[in-house]
């Protein structure tokens, strides 16, 4: 028998937020360095927004450089686009003001959209996701919502067990978690 550590399956999860899409050589640079470091980034951009998201994973914590914003740990970024769009003020209040849930990182009003940014270690999404649904309630709205940031299975089986209600869903219980390892992706 292993430690779950010991098969490499452990592995510590940034995000990076770049408010402008990365140079080429600057994308190279921090994909050469995280390789280094036996670890791996996955990439998303959303022209809508102007931003690109990218999710690190390594075996042992890395510093990162470069000119995007570091979070501590993996986040979830959302481009909300309530309606109506009266909404975003009191949307900005509940997410940037002070009585925000603790884990949100930024809330910021990006042409048509609301761009929330939370560590889900803090607060968790069902928690963001209501008081999101209870301020558009109070405008009879509703919204459309995207997501911008590439996450790590641990945290995508965290917000599946906490919104089903099946804490049984684990990151160690999704097989695709298996495969990618098993095909070099992981």
């Amino acid at each position: 028998m292993r430690a779950y550590n010991e098969a490499g399956d452990v592995k510590f999860a940034r995000t990076i937020r770049f408010d402008a899409a990365p140079v080429a050589a600057e994308r190279a640079a921090l994909e050469r360095s995280i390789a280094a470091a036996s670890g791996s980034i996955a990439w998303r951009d959303d022209a809508p927004t102007g931003r690109t998201y990218a999710l690190v994973e390594s075996p042992e914590p890395i510093e990162l450089g470069g000119s995007g914003t570091a979070y501590e740990g993996a986040i979830i970024a959302l481009a909300v686009t309530p309606r109506p769009p009266e909404a975003f003020p009191a949307l900005l209040d509940a997410f940037a003001g002070p009585g925000r849930p603790a884990g949100v990182r930024g809330a910021e009003r990006v042409a048509d959209e609301l761009v929330l940014e939370w560590d889900p270690a803090v607060s968790a999404a069902s928690l963001v996701v209501s008081v999101l649904d209870t301020e558009l309630r109070r405008f009879a709205g509703s919204r459309v919502t995207r997501s911008l940031a590439p996450l790590p299975t641990s945290v995508v089986a965290a917000v599946a067990a906490d919104g089903l209600g099946a804490p049984g869903i684990a990151a160690d219980r999704v097989l695709e978690t298996y495969l990618e390892v098993r095909h070099g992706r992981g």
